[in-house]
């Protein structure tokens, strides 16, 4: 014959694995792209146009040292492209700080005191024999974890994600319009091929 406290102990347990495998808000789905956005632009022409990402040092191409000076001194001081770097920063921050709800949280705590203990003073008081102070240490270890049942951790961790993107895309946008600012604003040397700002 089972206990009723059994009864209610298996059922508590297969309700915790039910909801655990539960999670709130809907899914993200990556929209599609219109259709009208997939075909070729009408004014693009093989010679000027490229669907592959640029190379990371793509004025080098002009193999001009004076420009690549430039450049890197714009990327360097530019303010718009340092807080561009700092919200980048906050964002991956967000994130680690999302994933960290993830583990257990832990609090140590250490303190010491000089003097006698309890038992010293009453031994002390019972033989009349004095006794030495002493450092006495007293340490705990205070562990915590929450059970991610309704999947708030997991959103939070997919929202910090899809941010911390959304961030460094938008980095990448700053940096390379330092960049094609001071290219087009290098006047060409004798040595290089002339550049234009417009496409050919």
């Amino acid at each position: 014959m089972i206990r009723s406290g059994a009864v209610k102990a298996l059922a508590l347990a297969g309700a915790a694995a039910l909801l655990a495998g539960c999670t709130l808000g809907p899914r993200f789905h990556e929209p599609s792209t219109p259709p009208s956005g997939q075909g070729r632009f009408v004014s693009a022409e093989p010679s000027t146009f490229s669907s592959q990402q640029p190379p990371p040092n793509w004025w080098r191409l002009y193999q001009d040292p004076v420009l690549d000076k430039l450049v890197q001194q714009a990327l360097t001081e530019n303010a718009d492209l340092r807080a561009a770097a700092a919200n980048l920063a906050r964002a991956r921050g967000a994130l680690d700080q999302a994933r960290a709800g993830l583990f257990p949280a832990t609090d140590v705590t250490l303190s010491g005191t000089y003097g006698k203990s309890t038992t010293q003073n009453l031994i002390e008081s019972l033989q009349g024999t004095p006794a030495k102070p002493s450092w006495f240490y007293n340490g705990a270890l205070d562990a915590s974890y929450e059970v991610d049942l309704f999947g708030r951790i997991r959103r939070g961790i997919e929202a910090a994600r899809a941010d911390a993107d959304s961030v460094a895309a938008a980095e990448d946008v700053v940096r390379v319009s330092v960049a094609a600012d001071r290219t087009a604003s290098r006047p060409p040397c004798r040595c290089c091929p002339r550049r234009s700002s417009r496409p050919a």
